[in-house]
């Protein structure tokens, strides 16, 4: 399996790599100009996947790139929001499961504590779950470019509970970044997801090719 580790340390030696994350971190700023952002992440995720490069695409001239890259950061946008609204129901509906079982349960410094905890899950949730989600359903769409791909959502729980030994780690990354940057929150997210989506998109390379291999057997 691909190392989390050594696949950012190759995209952050990229020389031009500060230059890239001035200007994407920059954009991410700007709302609605932002999801060029997501388009940009989403060519990228194509350029690993077609020649395994992960050194991020220049942003010298990105403005010349703008409509495209809107047109396609429009689908990685909603895919982000899906999940992230699902997982947040999710985590609302365990938080308040969880809340009423242990009220009255437990000392009130436990549970005032547990409390508090639960009320982080409906946060925490699609902060863990709606990046890995995205990329593997990103990377069903690129296989063919077909947006129906996008909506199969048994084979994104299969690409997840086959790898999620190896998301956990990277998911856990992504979430201290946003936390630890938030007050730039900008060059967080570009970083980030940098450095997430191109570690997704190689896995689940390697867990295809595993398969097709052992179907040949």
């Amino acid at each position: 399996m691909p190392s989390f580790e050594e696949i950012s340390h190759r995209i952050i030696a990229d020389k031009r790599f500060a230059n890239k994350l001035l200007v994407g971190g920059l954009i991410c700023f700007v709302p609605v100009l932002n999801i060029v952002i997501l388009g940009y992440l989403q060519d990228y995720a194509r350029q690993i996947r077609q020649s395994g490069n992960v050194q991020l695409p220049s942003l010298e001239r990105w403005w010349m790139r703008t409509g495209y890259y809107f047109m396609e950061g429009l689908a990685l946008f909603v895919l982000l929001a899906i999940f992230s609204l699902a997982a947040g129901v999710i985590g609302w509906f365990i938080s308040s499961t969880l809340g009423l079982l242990f009220t009255g349960l437990l000392s009130p410094i436990i549970n005032s504590f547990l409390i508090e905890i639960f009320r982080l899950l409906p946060i925490g949730l699609p902060l863990l779950l709606a990046p890995p989600c995205s990329a593997a359903a990103l990377y069903l769409y690129q296989g063919r470019n077909n947006i129906q791909d996008m909506l199969r959502l048994d084979a994104v729980l299969r690409m997840l509970c086959a790898s999620w030994k190896s998301l956990l780690f990277p998911c856990l990354s992504l979430v201290g970044i946003m936390i630890v940057g938030a007050p730039l929150y900008g060059f967080a997210f570009f970083l980030g997801f940098s450095l997430v989506l191109a570690y997704f998109t190689i896995l689940f390379g390697v867990l295809e090719k595993e398969r097709k291999r052992e179907e040949e057997i």
